[in-house]
């Protein structure tokens, strides 16, 4: 998703460029209807990889670096400084690479020396775009471009229809989990949030997250005094952005659906605590970050032995406040 600013820009350089998206399985459909992609190459890469999908052998991964080569690509950027694809860009003998590690250790370097331009704590946002200087310096666009899939949206609405939500009700959307556990808030203190959305705002509730979060989010609605409905592995990516779309405010950790939101300016409220806003806050000017920093932070997120730690430190009271001042309670 932070990459979608970048994306458009090259468009804007190169207006007349075919421009070919390489990606995990996981995220590339996000990008599909995106008018500024001519092409996507599925690639699951071994040093990037989620854990969920099947990583490359070494023979299937020389029958893919050549399969690149036939393509004849002109440039290439890196936004992964990835070594293989650092290694298969080198096999294609690409005329031009754009590296975006290389272009992080340059401005390092050259701010030891000089007076330089680079922010330290500089977000991915801005430290994308900053690799499109070495082609042409000029007036950035700087918003995410997130586009929603008409059939995806039409399911949705389908969905809400089932649910007896209405294009007039007050929609909120809650995302309690995360990649890493160590990044979640807690359906507890979630499940409040829900009921004070529903008290104050009588929003119609639903939690999302994926498949293997289904059980949990029952668990929460349970925690609830109010109905909710719960689509926690129930929805396609392309059908998680219609849905987000949808939503009058949006609650989440730190990921990428709250990436999502961003993209569509959607009212939004991020918790933030092993991870640091300052690189991956949402890049939208509707939002509220609520981030509870440690001297330990940021940290790995895999796991934390302190007791109590950063994201049990959030107060709900902190989240109802961000609600009100997005939703400018009545």
């Amino acid at each position: 998703m932070l990459s979608t600013a970048f994306i458009a820009n090259i468009k804007d350089i190169f207006p007349e460029a075919r421009i070919t998206l390489m990606g995990g399985k996981w995220a590339t459909p996000i990008m599909e209807d995106s008018r500024f992609i001519d092409e996507i190459i599925v690639y699951n890469s071994n040093s990037y990889n989620r854990g969920v999908e099947k990583k490359l052998t070494y023979v299937e991964s020389i029958n893919f670096v050549f399969d690149l080569k036939r393509k004849r690509f002109d440039l290439i950027f890196d936004l992964r400084s990835d070594y293989w694809i650092m290694l298969y860009s080198v096999i294609c003998n690409t005329t031009f690479r754009i590296d975006f590690g290389a272009v992080r250790v340059k401005k390092y370097l050259k701010g030891r020396f000089i007076n330089s331009s680079l922010r330290k704590g500089e977000h991915y946002c801005l430290r994308y775009l900053d690799m499109l200087d070495e082609i042409k310096p000029l007036k950035k666009e700087m918003k995410l471009c997130l586009e929603i899939n008409d059939e995806a949206m039409k399911r949705v609405e389908n969905k809400f229809m089932n649910f007896g939500i209405n294009t007039s009700d007050f929609v909120a959307i809650i995302h309690p989990f995360a990649e890493w556990k160590g990044r979640e808030w807690g359906i507890h203190k979630f499940a409040k949030i829900g009921d004070y959305l529903f008290s104050c705002y009588g929003a119609k509730i639903i939690i999302t997250g994926k498949k293997e979060d289904r059980e949990r989010a029952t668990e929460l609605i349970n925690l609830m005094t109010t109905s909710a409905n719960n689509l926690a592995g129930d929805t396609t990516l392309k059908e998680l952005v219609a849905l987000i779309s949808r939503a009058n405010i949006f609650i989440c950790n730190d990921g990428g659906p709250m990436h999502i939101a961003a993209a569509l300016n959607i009212p939004l409220v991020a918790l933030f605590g092993p991870t640091t806003p300052l690189l991956f806050s949402p890049w939208c000017e509707n939002n509220k970050v609520i981030y509870q920093d440690m001297d330990c932070s940021p940290c790995e997120q895999r796991y934390c032995k302190k007791i109590p730690n950063c994201m049990e430190l959030i107060k709900v009271e902190k989240i109802i406040n961000a609600v009100d001042e997005l939703c400018k309670v009545c």
